[in-house]
């Protein structure tokens, strides 16, 4: 047999480190479990948990183990399995919450996670579980296998983050908006030269051709971290009046699109759309600097399509009510609004859907909660207009401070309506004089005829109808003048002014329609007017030094 060549030894010297690492890695743990953790809240109500050294709690207050491991750089997965389990009875299984999620066997939840850009082993272990004779046991000792599974090699993060804020330099003025209307997803903003004479601008002195706006638009933060958001704030497309003589005169002015707080996302399953609350936040803020320098950053105009296949006369629409008044943990996201008891026993809305169409099914949707210690039944009505369109029971809730303090439920409904003026009212029922509930939401979906009657001036629309792969669609609005515009704002920050064809009071525009499509109409004559909040000093948090632990 010949010899290893030299390549093959280098190949091997390498590698002889990973196959170490592919080994499985058994590790040698024990518990040591403590009375149970017990909080008095009054002389009716304490509070008893399962306890030992060192447990995490999940959502029903059991106790975890939690073990991290160092892993090999080229770890993607890993399985794991215990070995030489040692076990004890449990005997007071009042600490046991839900029971019936308890299995037979330990539940190990695993993944790989990177912590100073090397992977780690994070391992978690419920350490009670039921046994054969119907009881319950908890885990005393055990070992550890951790058997990696390997795959390509781990990329460190392609993020590129600016290194210093667009506020670090310049004069900055920062401007607010805010809704006027549930039914609004953002409006056109006008600012004049008054307004910014009153920002404190030398306005007589500036070049208007070096205007810029930025802001990120509205909506939450996602809470993952591995979602997208902007790095830093974006310079937004805006349309200046009157800047091509270099000057700000008296009858200039800036037209924007302000995005709101709320957000609407499409579900392709229900074909509706949901309403997303901003938790933190009901203003979206821009920033208004005058700078030097290149910049396409103004609205351009987009040329109709011909020969269309779709006509639209009509469009989805959608409203919502969302009041944040009560949090009854003091803690948390969830909020809830109008309360209910047996005094006042009822909460009615009154709206008005213009040009709301008939034919088409109104979809209803509402979420609620109620409270009842007493046995009896507990209910929630809705109505519309007088109408009952139907109700809802909750259950009971238990007084311990282990029971669920409310009982959440939904109110939904189809519903059809021969007139544009919708009066809602919910109801609560309870044979127990103590019964509470609280609204937390209503929306609804419903279609509406694209026409500007009635719609103040300003009003956004799109169409889930019309969208197809290949399709080009002619929206016709009705009830329009040479007053009105129409712009694409289907990326918020980069709106597109849309080419208009006029013709007897209707207003004709064709696009490409393969993907949803935004858009928002407006009257000259009914620009929305943004809030003046103060100028701001420069800032950069991109150029603080990186920390390692906050």
């Amino acid at each position: 047999m010949s010899k290893p060549s030299s390549l093959f030894r280098v190949i091997i010297f390498f590698l002889f480190p990973l196959f170490l690492s592919a080994a499985e890695k058994s590790v040698s743990y024990r518990i040591d479990w403590m009375p149970a953790y017990e909080k008095k809240f009054s002389a009716e109500e304490t509070f008893r948990s399962l306890n030992f050294s060192g447990a995490s709690f999940d959502e029903n207050y059991m106790p975890q183990f939690v073990v991290t491991q160092p892993l090999s750089s080229f770890a993607t997965k890993i399985n794991i399995q215990l070995n030489n389990i040692v076990v004890e009875p449990l005997t007071d299984i009042s600490l046991i919450r839900n029971q019936q999620s308890i299995g037979f066997d330990f539940k190990i939840v695993s993944e790989v996670v990177t912590r100073k850009k090397k992977p780690i082993a994070a391992i978690s272990i419920l350490p009670v579980r039921k046994n054969s004779a119907g009881g319950f046991e908890r885990l005393i000792s055990f070992d550890i296998d951790i058997q990696p599974v390997f795959g390509a090699a781990r990329l460190s993060s392609t993020h590129s983050f600016a290194t210093s804020s667009v506020l670090a330099q310049g004069e900055w003025y920062k401007i607010a908006v805010l809704p006027t209307n549930i039914d609004k997803i953002g409006g056109i903003y006008k600012i004049d030269y008054l307004f910014l004479k009153s920002m404190g601008i030398d306005v007589d002195n500036i070049d208007p051709r070096n205007i810029k706006i930025f802001g990120n638009g509205g909506g939450m933060l996602p809470l993952a971290n591995n979602k997208f958001r902007y790095d830093d704030l974006q310079e937004n497309k805006i349309f200046v009046s009157g800047e091509n003589d270099s000057r700000f005169n008296t009858e200039d002015y800036i037209l924007f699109y302000g995005n709101y707080q709320t957000k609407w996302n499409f579900n392709a399953a229900t074909n509706q759309f949901n309403h997303l609350l901003n938790l933190y936040s009901d203003t979206t803020y821009y920033f208004l600097t005058i700078a030097s320098g290149s910049s396409n950053n103004r609205i351009q105009t987009r040329n109709s399509i011909s020969n269309p296949n779709i006509i639209v006369t009509s469009y989805d629409d959608y409203i919502y009510h969302e009041a944040e008044l009560y949090n009854f943990l003091k803690s948390g996201r969830e909020w809830f609004g109008e309360s209910m008891d047996n005094l006042n026993n009822s909460v009615s809305f009154s709206t008005s859907i213009p040009n709301l169409i008939f034919s088409d099914t109104i979809h209803f949707r509402s979420s609620l909660a109620g409270r009842s210690t007493a046995g009896g039944s507990n209910s929630f009505t809705f109505s519309i207009n007088g109408t009952n369109i139907g109700s809802q029971n909750f259950t009971n809730v238990g007084t311990s401070v282990q029971d669920n303090y409310l009982s959440p439920l939904s109110l939904n409904r189809d519903l059809l309506t021969n007139t544009s003026l919708l009066n809602l009212k919910f109801v609560l029922s309870s044979n127990d004089p103590n019964a509470q509930g609280w609204l937390n939401n209503f929306e609804m979906n419903f279609r509406r005829n694209l026409n500007t009657g009635g719609m103040g001036g300003q009003f956004s629309f799109r169409d889930r109808l019309s969208v197809r792969s290949g399709n080009v669609s002619e929206f016709r609005i009705g009830g329009i003048t040479n007053n009105y515009s129409v712009w694409d704002i289907t990326d918020p920050l980069n709106p597109i002014a849309q080419e208009l064809i006029f013709d007897n009071g209707t207003s004709n525009f064709a696009v490409a329609t393969d993907q949803m499509q935004e858009f928002i109409a407006f009257d000259a004559q009914n620009y929305l007017i943004p809030f003046f909040t103060g100028k701001i000093e420069n800032q950069s948090l991109h150029a603080l030094a990186q920390t390692n632990m906050i």
